[in-house]
């Protein structure tokens, strides 16, 4: 009679552990969580762009209640279908300050479940402007004996604009955070509360901000830019790769805003001209007399860089809206584009960036007396085609300004001999008598 009780209790674990045992099976290896989707909603997608790891966690604390509400921001909050839930809640992440709270806007998040043997992927969808998510009702079904969800979220520095990895090859592990794990959650709507990512790992959210800052001022002039790979802590300094869509960033510059837009800014030259301005490598600085097209190729992005933190930055003191293109970092660059005191020329890339920038301003200074907005200096910069190829010069924009029909000769005159240039090249006869 014992044996025989024995046997039952054992048989009656192996048929309630079974399904769950063999269900990993495929999944045996894996160092992170097992991805396999319970299947609920039966549209979801694969999750997760690439592994995850607790090296690039971002370490994240919950708000205080009521900072942000309990409400969901859906418009009407309507009952749920019994059996169901409807998981939401917000995400921000702490500036450079470790006190200012940004929103973490447009990232992925992944519902998660806990069971005691793997989790489950359940859904995926993105934050808002202001960091809200909210994913579709889904059965809130924990399996056999197993009573309702055991849910937590993910959240990771990638969308459709950039995301955001470390230097790792070839994983490319992005960074990710999660918040705690709501047990046994009624049906209905169930808030996760406010959660901020924190750390050191932080950092690589502000990246992904800075690019989503960038990719929307080009989107304001008609153009959507590619996904970009962001690598980051790399060694060295900060740059562009030849693809032209994988950019590394140091360690430091993750709340260097212009930096990042600067490199932002190769990119989008590289993908609009389709190719790489020529002789335009090497080493060079604000003030160094390299070549005509190495200064082009370096003064644009520095300008397209500030113009965009210039409209649509933060206006805060960690994120102003400002003429000045700043690196702290590797080096200290302070530059103001409207009264930077550089050296004179063609050859020069802070020339180029500050001779940008009068054409773009409203201010009046020097022989700059046009205020002539971005609309333009875009126009020229996407759309002029000479000899095959987009403006590789100064002088090559300046053709294109005039034969794009934007003119105003005698502002642009002024303009360009203020910052070394001379294109008056054959000035009327002064009267004499």
């Amino acid at each position: 009679m014992k044996k025989s009780k024995e046997f039952f209790v054992t048989a009656l674990a192996i048929l309630i552990l079974a399904p769950a045992l063999l269900s990993i099976l495929p999944a045996c290896g894996n160092s992170s969580n097992i991805f396999l989707p319970k299947g609920k909603p039966s549209d979801a997608t694969t999750p997760s762009k690439s592994p995850q790891n607790t090296t690039n966690q971002m370490d994240a604390i919950i708000l205080s209640e009521g900072l942000r509400g309990s409400q969901p921001e859906t418009s009407e909050v309507l009952p749920m279908s019994p059996g169901t839930v409807t998981v939401y809640g917000w995400w921000d992440f702490e500036e450079e300050d470790n006190t200012t709270l940004r929103n973490a806007r447009r990232a992925r998040v992944e519902l998660w479940d806990r069971d005691l043997l793997a989790d489950w992927w359940l859904a995926t969808t993105y934050t808002n402007e202001n960091g809200y998510y909210e994913f579709p009702a889904i059965d809130n079904n924990d399996g056999w004996l197993e009573g309702t969800l055991d849910v937590f979220v993910k959240i990771f520095t990638d969308d459709s604009v950039v995301w955001v990895s470390d230097n790792s090859w070839p994983t490319n592990v992005v960074y990710w955070g999660m918040t705690s794990i709501d047990y046994d959650v009624s049906d209905g709507w169930h808030s996760m509360g406010s959660w901020v990512l924190v750390g050191n790992n932080r950092g690589a959210m502000g990246i992904f901000d800075t690019i989503l800052i960038g990719y929307d001022y080009a989107s304001s002039l008609g153009y959507n830019h590619v996904e970009v790979h962001v690598r980051w802590r790399m060694g060295g300094i900060s740059h562009t790769e030849p693809d032209g869509v994988t950019i590394h960033f140091m360690a430091g510059d993750e709340w260097d805003e212009d930096v990042i837009l600067h490199e932002y800014g190769h990119s989008i030259l590289h993908s609009i001209y389709g190719e790489w301005i020529p002789n335009a490598s090497g080493n060079h600085g604000w003030n160094q007399h390299t070549n005509q097209t190495f200064a082009f190729s370096e003064g644009w992005p520095t300008f397209l860089g500030v113009a965009a933190n210039f409209e649509m930055g933060y206006g805060d003191s960690l994120y102003p809206r400002d003429t000045w293109y700043r690196d702290h970092v590797d080096q200290i660059v302070d530059h103001d584009l409207e009264s930077d005191p550089h050296e004179p020329g063609d050859n020069v890339e802070g020339a180029i960036a500050c001779l940008l920038w009068d054409i773009y301003d409203s201010p009046s200074d020097g022989k700059d007396n046009l205020g002539a907005t971005m609309t333009p200096i875009w126009d020229v910069f996407r759309n002029y085609v000479s000899n095959n190829h987009h403006a590789y010069t100064i002088h090559e924009f300046w053709d294109g300004w005039m034969a794009r029909g934007w003119d105003v000769t005698q502002s642009m005159w002024g303009i360009y001999r203020d910052h070394g240039i001379e294109k008056d090249v054959n000035p009327p006869t002064n009267p004499t008598g």
